[in-house]
């Protein structure tokens, strides 16, 4: 899992996880998921886009 910023630069890495974890369990436990949870992720308000 990896997030870039608008020059594709990466900004968070996650990598690997343990046994049959699904998707959702793996995003929740990384640290990403965590950075999103807590609104850490210092992305904008949403706006209406036309």
């Amino acid at each position: 899992m990896a997030v870039c910023d608008a020059r594709y630069v990466f900004t968070l890495v996650n990598v690997g996880d343990f046994g049959s974890n699904n998707d959702s369990g793996v995003l929740e436990n990384s640290t990403i998921g965590k950075a999103f949870a807590s609104d850490q992720m210092g992305l904008p308000d949403e706006q209406h886009v036309e």
